[in-house]
């Protein structure tokens, strides 16, 4: 400390110093124990302390401790973080409660009947057959019936199981569609496949980690509706956005800008794709749906 400004020491990893490292944490009522029973310290521990608060504390905690750290790259800054107890347990957290979230919406969407794409769809028919096993099961075994409620609570629960568990991915893409893949399934996913095409023209990547990833979910090279395991429902608004500037472009709103013809085609493109799948998840009105397939002659 100089002259009111406490600036930290780099120590050398000696034996003393170690012993100091205990006392510290007792002066400041901070508990000094490792879960594997180590107990010997040295000074590198306040460096994976602190990496391991930012990590669980910021989304900015790669960046962070590259900074304080002195690091070159995001090697050991992530190696901190994914090795360090408190982002772990902050990082499952998060996990959870988001998988708890999307199996909540997935759920309500599928009692509402708004799912759209081949696994939206898939969704809604396992829905109506899970509808009537509860009924049935009710009527056989009680005189009760059982509530909207509670169904949808119980479906719920099966759809967060899974994607609590690993077998479906549950996570958002840059479309605003849910990603239901199963992670265990040996099958090329659309969007692995997409990325292992880019990467054979990296030389860094070997032959056999490009194949290894085709069976990948990568959200950054995620097709759309498209992809069997894409879900669209009303959070899918991006969808809309795009369907809304495809027709702009069509009916020639958007003035000079984008008039070729492969801008138009792309535009006809994505009208078909996304709009009865917008009216499915009640994003758009089958009204304006029709006008706009009229105005295309189709």
């Amino acid at each position: 400390q100089n002259e009111g400004v406490f600036r930290p020491v780099y120590l050398s990893l000696t034996g003393q110093q170690c012993w100091h490292m205990p006392n510290f944490a007792d002066d400041y009522e901070i508990d000094f124990t490792k879960e594997n029973g180590i107990t010997d310290y040295s000074p590198h521990c306040f460096r994976s302390t602190v990496a391991g608060f930012l990590a669980a504390e910021s989304q900015m905690s790669i960046i962070m401790i590259r900074r304080l750290f002195g690091h070159s790259n995001d090697i050991m800054p992530t190696y901190y973080q994914n090795n360090n107890p408190l982002f772990v347990k902050q990082q499952e957290k998060e996990l959870m409660e988001l998988s708890r979230k999307t199996a909540n919406m997935l759920a309500e969407a599928a009692k509402d009947g708004k799912l759209g794409g081949k696994k939206g769809m898939d969704i809604l028919k396992g829905y109506e057959i899970f509808k009537q096993d509860i009924k049935e099961g009710f009527s056989r075994n009680t005189s009760e019936s059982v509530t909207d409620d509670e169904m949808l609570k119980s479906f719920a629960e099966l759809l967060y199981d899974r994607i609590n568990e690993g077998s479906a991915c549950g996570f958002y893409t840059p479309f605003s569609l849910i990603c239901f893949n199963n992670p265990n399934n040996p099958e090329p996913t659309a969007c692995g496949v997409v990325a292992s095409n880019k990467a054979i023209n990296e030389i860094s990547f070997e032959l056999k980690s490009i194949a290894k990833g085709i069976n990948v979910a990568s959200p950054s090279n995620c097709v759309g509706l498209k992809c069997v395991e894409a879900i669209a429902g009303p959070w899918s608004k991006a969808l809309k956005d795009q369907y809304v500037f495809s027709i702009n472009i069509l009916k020639g709103k958007l003035g000079n800008h984008y008039t070729e013809d492969h801008y138009r085609q792309s535009a006809i493109e994505c009208v078909l794709l996304f709009g009865e799948q917008l009216v499915q998840v009640g994003l758009l009105a089958e009204k304006e749906y029709k006008s706009d397939l009229s105005f295309l002659c189709i």
